[in-house]
This record gives structure tokens, C-alpha cells and sequence, in this order.
């Protein structure tokens, strides 16, 4: 409504959907450029709009302009080569965004370039979500050079982008070069063994002078290798890492007591998520009389674990010790009403 319009730090979660088409996005962008207080945008596209890629570049062409919005989700569109190019010239004029969302963009190598050369003149950006794109390893290595020398940016998700082994040796040289990195999202990528080793040695050899706090390993097929070094890592404490997702990895007979042994030594995580790793009830056992001493975890996930009814004392024993702990997920185990009962 137009009285909305006067009001100071309007949050406008804008969804464009069904029926909305250039001219509605030029008359909103319109609003938007005259507005000081609309500080958020969610401009992602939804199934069947019409905004198409001539509104996705005049959406970008006018925030080029704009000094209010901070936050902006312009996610979901197949962006063209000219779409990535207004994208990339959003960057290098705007100065108060901080945040922006280009999840499931069609992001190939060549537009991910072209962003990457705007990030790279970029001054006010401090999250960046490219999930679910297909940039490959040379893609990423673009996005990455340019966040090496990105004077504020924290958090990068590159998770969902075919990034390999070779684009795990460009993660690895961010992580040593730009030491403001709090936030690490490469879930979903085919990095394996060999690949997470090297990031987890990068963050290793880096301790403490290494600031990030948030790491996604889901689903990124660590092997013996990437576990032994993340033990290690976990182990020395000289690291800053207290948020750890490792969801969907290989189990290997090794893991349950080398895991163990870095819980009990370390004083850094507050978040763990082991789900779905393969393990069954006996080697979660192990864990679980770990985490009886674990001093600073809050949340833990260990869903799909194959946990039974006879895993229920040792899960009562853990929630009796660990005092820290506040959010437990169990979810898709086999532990019957009565066990259920036992632990609630």
C-alpha cells in the first residue's frame, strides 16, 4: 500500500510470482529507488512468472542505483550472459549490500567469471549463497580468487557446484589468504577424500590465526584420509571451527574411535551433525561415551545412525552428562515407543 511506502527499515520479502511481468517489476523497482527504509529484497523467481531475463536485468539495472537495500535474493533464475554481466556491474556500484542470494542460477564457468570480476570491485558484500549451480572447479575458482582479496566478506556457500578435488586446492589457498572467512558451505560437492584433506590440512596448519567457525562437509564423500586429518584438527584445538556438518559421508571402521578421541579433547564445537554416516549402533555407542564428556556441544544430530533399543541406555547415560547439550535429533532410527519413552 502507498502509506507503507513512508515508513523507515521496511523488511519487503517480495516473492514475484504468477502474473508479474516487466512492467510490474519496472513500477516496483520504481518504489523501491524512492523508499530509504526497504533495506531487504526477495525478488527469487517462483514457477511460471514472467519476469524473464529482461526483468532480472532491470531489477539488477536499478539497484545499481539504489543506497538503502542490504539484502537481496535474486535467486532461482536461468540467468543469460547479460543478466550475470548487470549482476557483476550491481556489484562493482552498489556499496550497501551485504548479503545476496544467486542459489539456483544456472551460474556456468563463463557467468560465474563474470560475477567473479565484479565481486572482485566489490567493497560491501559480506555473505554470498551460489548453491546449486553448475560453475565446476573453474567456475569456483573464479568466485574464489576474488574472495581472497574481498576486504569484508565472511560467508561463501558454494555447496551444489560439481566442485572437485582440483577446486579443493582454491579453497584451501582462500582459507589461507583471506583470514576473515567465518562461513564454509561446500555441501553437496564431489571434493572427496583427497580434496577435503587438503582444506582440513589448510585450516590445520593455519590454528587459530584461521577465523572460520561454520564448515559443511555434507555429502562431500570424505574418506579415511579427510577423517584422520579432521580428528587431528578437532584434537589439537587450534582452531576456531565450532559449527560442523558431516552428514551423509562414508563410514570406515577407523572413524568411530579416532572421532571419539577428538570429541573428548575438543573445547571448540558447540554444533555436530554425524547424520546419516553409515554407522550402526555399536560404533554410535563409542561416540556417544564421548560426547558424555563433550564441554561445549549444544546441538547434536544423529539421525539414520541404525540406533536400536539397545543404544537407549547409552543415549539416557549421554543426555544424563552432557550438560551443555540443549538440541538432540534422533530421527529415523528404529528405537521403539519404549525407548522413546526412556529417553523423554
Amino acid at each position: 500500500p502507498p502509506e507503507a511506502t513512508s515508513k523507515k527499515n521496511i523488511v519487503v520479502q517480495c516473492r514475484l510470482g504468477r502474473g508479474i511481468g516487466l512492467e510490474g517489476v519496472r513500477q516496483f523497482m520504481e518504489v523501491v529507488n524512492k523508499n530509504s527504509g526497504i533495506v531487504a529484497l526477495d525478488l527469487s523467481c517462483v514457477t511460471e512468472n514472467r519476469v524473464g531475463d529482461a526483468g532480472v536485468c532491470l531489477m539488477a539495472e536499478s539497484l545499481q542505483r539504489n543506497f538503502s537495500v542490504t539484502d537481496l535474493n535474486l535467486s532461482g533464475y536461468a540467468l543469460s550472459d547479460e543478466a550475470a554481466s548487470q549482476i557483476a556491474l550491481l556489484l562493482q556500484a552498489n556499496c550497501t549490500i551485504a548479503q545476496l542470494c544467486l542459489k539456483s542460477s544456472g551460474l556456468n564457468a563463463g557467468r560465474a567469471a563474470v560475477i567473479a570480476g565484479g565481486l572482485a570491485r566489490n567493497v560491501s558484500l559480506h555473505e554470498l549463497d551460489l548453491s546449486s549451480n553448475a560453475m565446476g572447479d573453474a567456475g569456483a575458482r573464479a568466485i574464489l580468487e576474488a574472495v581472497k582479496v574481498h576486504p569484508v566478506i565472511t560467508h561463501v556457500k558454494l555447496a551444489a557446484n560439481k566442485i572437485t578435488e582440483i577446486g579443493a586446492e582454491d579453497i584451501a589457498g582462500v582459507c589461507n589468504v583471506n583470514q576473515r572467512l567465518l562461513k564454509l558451505d561446500l555441501a553437496q560437492n564431489p571434493i572427496g577424500d583427497e580434496g577435503a584433506t587438503v582444506i582440513l590440512s589448510a585450516l590445520k596448519d593455519l590454528g587459530m590465526r584461521g577465523r572460520v567457525t561454520q564448515l559443511d562437509f555434507t555429502d562431500c564423500r570424505l574418506g579415511p584420509a579427510a577423517w584422520s586429518c579432521l580428528a587431528e584438527l578437532l584434537t589439537s584445538n587450534e582452531t576456531n571451527v565450532s559449527r560442523l556438518r558431516l552428514a551423509e559421508n562414508g563410514f570406515f571402521p577407523t572413524v568411530p574411535e579416532q572421532l571419539a578421541n577428538a570429541l573428548l579433547a575438543n573445547h571448540t564445537l558447540t554444533e555436530l551433525d554425524l547424520s546419516h554416516i553409515g554407522m550402526n549402533a555399536t560404533s554410535a555407542t563409542t561416540i556417544l561415551s564421548a560426547l558424555e564428556m563433550a564441554v561445549n556441544i549444544t546441538h547434536l544430530n544423529i539421525s539414520r545412525y541404525e540406533l536400536d533399543a539397545s543404544s537407549v541406555p547409552s543415549i539416557v547415560k549421554m543426555l544424563s552428562k552432557a550438560t551443555t547439550l540443549k538440541y538432540l535429533v534422533l530421527a529415523d532410527n528404529e528405537l521403539g515407543d519404549d525407548g522413546v519413552s526412556q529417553i523423554s
